[in-house]
């Protein structure tokens, strides 16, 4: 739950965090592209979630495969500690993943995006290898 999750920086309310302003609290009413760690284009469409080194903790959600336009993820040096989703699979403007330094299981997808470029899986609890072809 919300409440057990812990973020240095703008957490979702009812998260233990320190955030500049209620409108960078990530999940606040206000735009997306005003969320910390969030990054749009000119049009408003998200295409980065930059949150490494933040004490996330918990299940990496598969809601970001509601975000088509995503370039680029980086939620490094964290505590995640779940599965990658399939899901990923789908992020088709996906060209960077960096979940190195966390605590994910369990296998790699099989499917990835086709235009990843660069994928960091370090130091996890992967129950397989990395892939040569990521």
């Amino acid at each position: 739950t919300d409440e057990d999750q812990t973020w240095k920086l703008c957490g979702s309310a009812g998260t233990v965090s320190e955030c500049p302003t209620e409108s960078e609290r990530f999940l606040s009413d206000s735009s997306e592209c005003d969320w910390y760690g969030v990054i749009c284009d000119s049009l408003d469409i998200v295409t980065k979630v930059e949150l490494q080194d933040n004490g996330l903790s918990g299940e990496l959600v598969p809601e970001f495969a509601a975000l088509p336009s995503l370039t680029s993820i980086n939620l490094s040096r964290n505590s995640i500690s779940s599965e990658i989703p399939t899901d990923f699979g789908k992020l088709e403007s996906l060209q960077e993943l960096n979940l190195e330094r966390n605590g994910l299981s369990g296998r790699i997808p099989s499917a990835w995006p086709p235009n990843l470029e660069n994928v960091y899986l370090q130091r996890n609890a992967l129950s397989q290898e990395i892939p040569d072809q990521l």
